[in-house]
This record gives C-alpha cells, structure tokens and sequence, in this order.
C-alpha cells in the first residue's frame, strides 16, 4: 500500500516534468530519425552481440577467435549507413533460412531488398531456364530485381 502511495506521487510529478520539457506538437508529427550505426554508439554494442551470437551459432570452419575482430570492423563499416532496427532484422531474418554466417554484402541485401535473401545464382539460372510465360509474377519480379541490382548496383 505504501509502494501505491508513492505512485500517487510521483506519477504526477512526471507528467508535470514531461509536459514542461515537451514540445506542442504531437508524436505522430515529430521527425523521426533514425540514427545510423555510424552515430549509434548503442547499436554499435548490439551490433557486436549480433556477430557475437552468430559466430557461435554458425559453423565457422577454419576461423579463430581472434577472427572476430575483424569481422566485427567489416560489418561496422559496411552497415555505417544503416539504422540498428533494420540490420537486427536483417540478422534474424537471416538466421531464419541460412546456414551460414552471414557476410556483410548479405546483410546490406537483406536490408536493401526489404528482409529477402540475397540474390543466389542458382535461383537465377533455375527461373531463367523456365520459359517466360510459364514464370510467376514473384519469379518475374525475382529476375527484374536480379537484373537491376548486377547491372546497377541498386534495388
């Protein structure tokens, strides 16, 4: 009961503080930006437990331990423009199909592409034997992507 008294006291004075420091407008109309990694130093750390998790997740033939430094810069750089949200997503969505540590390019597609794989050649030569006509629309959509991403370098 004394633990409620103390709610009943402090609540408000929180709700005082928060008004006095807030801003007019409302939530759904304030900016939102998202911090990159390279200005994140806390999805710096998340991104170092990431790699940590995947490294003793994932067979890792022939890499020592001390390998895990360097694969924590090459992430860190390639992943410098994106926000932390989207590369923990692209993480598990990578840990739900592969088998395999990711490399960094794997995870930039998986961002790019929207939380699907990347590109595999196999796939592309597979639908590519298919005749046109016969082809899904997911399939002709996968081969257009494909196309653009190796010929541009964009999505």
């Amino acid at each position: 009961m004394d633990n409620l008294k103390k709610l009943g006291a402090i609540i408000p004075a929180l709700i005082s503080q928060v008004k006095a420091n807030a801003s007019n407008m409302p939530l759904s109309s304030a900016p939102s930006k998202s911090l990159t990694l390279k200005e994140d130093p806390e999805g710096v750390k998340i991104l170092a437990n990431l790699l940590a998790q995947n490294f003793d997740i994932f067979p890792t033939y022939g890499k020592e331990p001390e390998a895990a430094d360097n694969l924590f810069k090459a992430f860190r750089q390639q992943l410098a423009d994106y926000p932390i949200g989207k590369i923990q997503a692209a993480f598990e969505f990578h840990r739900s199909y592969a088998n395999k540590h990711p490399m960094p390019g794997d995870i930039v597609q998986i961002i790019e592409r929207g939380n699907k794989p990347p590109f595999e050649p196999s796939i592309y030569t597979s639908i590519g034997k298919m005749d046109y006509d016969n082809r899904s629309a997911e399939e002709k959509r996968y081969m257009a992507d494909y196309h653009k991403f190796f010929i541009t370098g964009k999505f």
